[in-house]
């Protein structure tokens, strides 16, 4: 890479200014809601031509004395990080005192996104590869890729660092811990702390059988199904040193698959047309980055508990783990029925000197859940009789 994304941070600072989305209002659950869109290039290598990238931002409406910054990575890929907004906001309330970074990934949400026509439509056809071609050629449609995303996030922290000194943690879901993975291998020293729930095991291949939705608020903006096949095609279809799969083997998997998604044959159709970009060398690689937690529920039918424990033996020098009993996809999300082990762990991970020692402590935040499971039981609203 010629660019040197320190010095281009610092040349290209921040603007924050109301979002103007649609159904995303200025003010949420006592956050203030503000937007950055940043100019980058293109082509990290060859930054001749240029696209945006943007990243939303919660801040608590009551000041602190701390500076505190959480930058959450989304999922997919193809996944915005408006998809993580009310979530956010619910699992880590205001008054915690922390700012919330939430960064469209490139190609998608407020970012420039990758579409097939000019009105971005997400309807994959021949077609659409004709459009992508034409607009982006190869070589430029080959820069919405994860390590691109990386130095994306890179401009983006330093960005912030810049105008808004104090501590930055970054914790990632789902995709967001392959993006976050990436971008430790490339930026190891720009954070002092990090977390991934719902870990993608970066050396296997996991997306034979997945998809992503595209919901309201336009083509795109949630999600970009053009940007996830076009990282799925490229480098998380096969794994390392895979031969290539014909389509009858791999509808016969989806077809013997108890729970699985419906597009898989229009992704295998598209394999052989479309233009995937070149691996690099952070493919199939770890990062040795430490300190770095990673959680995976037990129950997680999406990125399995299996290939997080996998990953979490070969990196047990640079990485603790935890496995949460009956979480499923992304464990935080059991605290909006009020397990908090899994997010007390993450928040006192990524700000130590923020919570309490004990929510640091794997065998208290455990105890806590057991104790509501308990409370739970007792009031009949829930019942651990299936697991007999």
């Amino acid at each position: 890479m010629a660019l040197n994304t320190t010095e281009y941070a610092l040349g290209h600072r921040c603007v924050w200014s109301t979002c103007n989305v649609t159904g995303y209002p200025s003010i949420y659950r006592e956050y203030k809601v503000d937007c950055c869109t940043l100019s980058v290039p293109l082509n990290y290598a060859r930054p001749n031509r240029s696209i945006t990238i943007s990243m939303s931002r919660l801040s608590p409406l009551q000041s602190t004395s701390q500076n505190n910054t959480l930058f959450i990575l989304m999922g997919g890929p193809g996944a915005s990080g408006w998809n993580l907004f009310q979530s956010a906001a619910l699992l880590i309330p205001a008054q915690l005192g922390l700012t919330i970074i939430l960064p469209d990934h490139r190609g998608t949400g407020l970012s420039t996104v990758l579409g097939c026509d000019d009105n971005d439509s997400q309807t994959i056809t021949t077609g659409c590869i004709t459009y992508l071609i034409s607009k982006w050629d190869i070589e430029g449609l080959n820069q919405f890729s994860i390590t691109a995303a990386a130095h994306d996030l890179s401009v983006q922290i330093q960005v912030y660092q810049a105008d808004h000194p104090g501590r930055i943690s970054i914790y990632a879901v789902s995709y967001g811990t392959f993006w976050l993975d990436r971008f430790l291998q490339i930026y190891p020293t720009l954070i002092p702390s990090a977390i991934m729930d719902g870990v993608i095991n970066p050396i296997l291949a996991l997306n034979k059988t997945d998809e992503t939705e595209t919901k309201e608020n336009g083509p795109g903006f949630l999600n970009s199904k053009v940007l996830y096949l076009n990282i799925i095609q490229s480098e998380r279809w096969l794994a390392p040193n895979e031969s290539e799969i014909d389509k009858e083997t791999v509808l016969a998997w989806h077809r013997s698959t108890l729970m699985a998604p419906n597009n898989s044959e229009q992704t295998i159709s598209f394999r052989a047309q479309w233009p995937k970009y070149p691996l690099d060398q952070y493919y199939s690689k770890v990062a040795s980055y430490t300190p770095l937690l990673m959680l995976s529920g037990q129950l997680d039918p999406a990125t399995t508990f299996p290939l997080a424990s996998q990953l979490a033996s070969i990196t047990s020098k640079t990485r603790t783990f935890y496995g949460i009993p009956l979480a499923g996809h992304v464990t935080v999300n059991i605290a909006k029925v009020g397990f908090y082990c899994p997010l007390h762990l993450m928040l006192a991970w990524a700000f130590p000197n923020n919570f309490s020692s004990e929510w640091s402590d794997p065998q208290s935040s455990y105890d806590e859940l057991l104790i509501q499971i308990e409370k739970l039981e007792k009031s009949n609203y829930f019942s651990l009789d299936i697991f007999d």
